[in-house]
């Protein structure tokens, strides 16, 4: 799975429903693009782990089938999404 490629295009889909729709796209579109500034970034702590979690359990229900999307991959990287301290290094792997 392309992480960043889908976390943009889910920034991309709720910024242009929340300028067409108004508030109930607003906390995906804010939870989409941290989560594609923070894969940008490629290093992460396990505080902005955190505020990427709260930020991705604060969807509006409004949303529908594109938070479920967006929460089901978001789930599924962030299993795997230790902080960038408790990641292996190059020579450590």
């Amino acid at each position: 799975m392309d992480y960043p490629r889908f976390a943009a295009s889910m920034n991309r889909y709720f910024t242009r429903l929340e300028s067409q729709h108004g508030a109930p796209w607003t906390s995906g579109r804010a939870a989409a693009g941290a989560w594609e500034a923070l894969l940008e970034r490629g290093t992460w702590t396990e505080a902005d782990l955190t505020e990427l979690d709260e930020l991705m359990h604060a969807g509006d229900e409004e949303t529908g089938s594109a938070w479920i999307e967006m929460r089901m991959f978001y789930d599924a990287w962030r299993d795997s999404a230790a902080p960038a301290t408790e990641r292996p290094g190059p020579n450590q792997g």
